[in-house]
């Protein structure tokens, strides 16, 4: 990814049946400061998530987002 300019932001993935929260396995994958966009299909709600090191363990903090609705659906 440095050789075309990419940098990595973080993942996406999403919970078809639970929370928008980051769970033990999310966090024993997850790279410490790394950025974790995670959507709740039947909450319709997305949450971002930065995983920090506290005292050698991993920890997500969640980080405000605003979420805004733009085009033809936007109204609804």
């Amino acid at each position: 990814m440095q050789a075309i300019g990419a940098r990595y932001l973080g993942i996406f993935h999403s919970h078809p049946v639970s929370e928008a929260i980051l769970g033990p396995g999310d966090l024993r994958w997850a790279r410490p400061n790394s950025r974790h966009l995670v959507y709740d299909v039947c909450g319709c709600e997305a949450r971002l998530w930065k995983v920090v090191l506290r005292k050698g363990r991993k920890v997500p903090l969640e980080v405000p987002i605003r979420i805004e609705r733009t085009g033809p659906k936007a109204s609804k």
